[in-house]
């Protein structure tokens, strides 16, 4: 589902290190994970965000204070969608219950990646999501899939961005941003990222994260990843993040040829499912051989101290107003 806008920085890092789990890369372990003495809470861009956030107060004030936010967010929203008359909510058409009778994947099915007698009776999960779970047709956009009874209440809760299919290019305006975005323009952020002078910063970092995994300081990791998964056949995939996204993309692939297809009977959706799981436990084999999670830990936290270095005097600045503001 589109998101109305880029999470900002902090929030994703609130999410990621200690206040909720949120889907992440297959390089991006979830909450609390370590890999073999690193631990993911370590990060060092994360850690100064945390701290420049917080200012002068405990850990405790400062989840206190992302609570009253929050609260304020959902007052504000309500207030607003009440006043448009959009008083209930639409009803879920997906009754999603985790692991079902069978113990097969379904969409909210918590990912054991690193354990090799999950990945061998579920690869990725990717498949099951669609065959259990019952995911929809992964070419359409939200806007297909969305009920038409339904599009006036995201319309005035979220604006005509929620149904923008690739919202970071389009320039936020909270105007557009329904009654959630009204909220967030109306009550002062906690996250000082979100602040009109650290507009650029915010945007510094968001780029950082989304292009790090790119950088030639992994070349070596890559490249020794990728070469044992082609000696056990599985050549032309370049690094770790793109064995599950391979899965994904012949799901798509099936969808498109068949607009009709029925996951939970369809051969060729079967077959595809005994591939991914051979991919999963040849990925997860060569990790293990080359200590893949800690190396690649190693890497994003020296580029993580290096964007901080060159930052320097901008983060410094977040730092001194993180203090006013506590």
């Amino acid at each position: 589902m589109p998101v109305v806008r880029s999470m900002t920085v902090i929030t994703v890092l609130a999410l990621s290190f200690g206040l909720a789990a949120c889907g992440a890369s297959s390089e991006s372990p979830p909450t609390g994970a370590t890999s073999h003495g690193l631990d993911y809470k370590n990060s060092p861009l994360g850690l100064f965000l945390d701290s420049a956030m917080a200012g002068n107060r405990s850990p405790e004030q400062l989840k206190e204070a992302l609570s009253d936010y929050n609260h304020q967010i959902q007052q504000v929203t309500m207030k607003c969608m009440n006043d448009l008359g959009m008083d209930n909510p639409p009803g879920s058409s997906s009754d999603a219950s985790g692991q079902n009778n069978s113990g097969q994947v379904s969409s909210d099915t918590p990912l054991n990646l690193d354990d090799p007698e999950w990945v061998s009776q579920h690869g990725y999960g990717i498949v099951e999501r669609y065959r259990v779970g019952g995911a929809e047709d992964p070419n359409q956009n939200f806007e297909q899939i969305i009920a038409v009874a339904d599009k006036p209440y995201y319309l005035a809760l979220y604006g005509p961005l929620f149904f923008v299919k690739d919202p970071d290019k389009v320039t936020y305006d909270w105007k557009e941003g329904g009654c959630n975005g009204k909220a967030k323009h109306e009550v002062k952020p906690v996250n000082l990222l979100e602040l009109p002078q650290f507009s650029g910063l915010n945007k510094q970092i968001e780029d950082f994260w989304a292009t790090q995994e790119s950088s030639p300081a992994y070349n070596t990791l890559y490249q020794g990843w990728s070469s044992c998964m082609a000696k056990a056949g599985f050549p032309g995939l370049v690094k770790q993040a793109d064995a599950s996204p391979s899965i994904f993309a012949k799901v798509k692939a099936l969808y498109a040829k068949n607009t009709h297809l029925d996951a939970k009977t369809d051969p060729e959706l079967a077959k595809l499912s005994q591939e991914e799981i051979r991919l999963a436990t040849q990925d997860l084999r060569c990790q293990q051989r080359s200590d893949y999670k800690k190396q690649a830990l190693k890497i994003r936290f020296s580029l993580e101290q290096k964007f901080i270095d060159g930052h320097h005097a901008e983060l410094q600045a977040l730092k001194t107003v993180g203090l006013k503001n506590s």
